[in-house]
């Protein structure tokens, strides 16, 4: 569908090494009144600041540009027109289809994945609605979704931070849960997950 279609088309316009770079890119800041400050509280305002800055490395824009590409042809592939994304939503039960291909950002602590992560995030499209015609509502339109998990972690706080709590409270089986949630992130045009450990 090309351009035309509003779901693809929103990753079209950051499919470039260039844009990538410019966008995610963070300058450090000027710090005001830093001689004015005890040495202790000068230097956490300092170390603060260094790790806000972001300069986007060949290898990180190469692997955001990845992630970016993954999700325009899962969008490309899971929303081809307006009227197969409504046959989709209403459809009982809800066939999931082809997730995206899972991107993993491994390495030791302080490598620079929630770095990568938080780049990939400013760069997204902004959230919005799509119209699939006059005689229906309009849908969100999200770019993702970003869920921060630890080691206690559990997969229903997973589930609660992607698709909403409600759907537990409904007394849902886990699988008629997995198919909600499922339902919930394919009807909002959510083409990344991003889970931050």
């Amino acid at each position: 569908m090309g351009s035309d279609n509003p779901w693809a088309s929103r990753f079209e316009k950051i499919l470039s090494t260039e844009v990538i770079k410019d966008r995610s890119r963070l300058w450090a800041q000027h710090l005001p009144d830093l001689n004015a400050d005890p040495v202790d509280v000068a230097c956490r305002r300092i170390l603060k600041e260094w790790k806000r800055v972001f300069s986007p490395t060949t290898q990180s824009t190469e692997l955001i540009l990845q992630m970016v590409g993954a999700a325009h042809a899962h969008a490309q592939e899971s929303y081809p027109d307006a009227r197969s994304f409504l046959m989709r939503c209403g459809a009982l039960p809800f066939e999931p289809g082809e997730p995206a291909i899972p991107l993993c950002i491994t390495g030791l602590n302080g490598i620079g994945k929630s770095s990568i992560i938080s780049a990939m995030t400013r760069i997204l499209p902004p959230d919005g609605t799509v119209s699939v015609g006059s005689e229906h509502m309009e849908f969100p339109l999200m770019a993702s979704s970003s869920v921060k998990v630890n080691r206690r972690t559990s997969s229903t706080s997973i589930v609660k931070a992607l698709g909403g709590s409600g759907f537990f409270s409904q007394g849902l089986r886990v699988d008629e849960v997995s198919n909600a949630c499922a339902r919930h992130l394919y009807r909002t045009g959510r083409c990344i997950l991003l889970l931050d450990e």
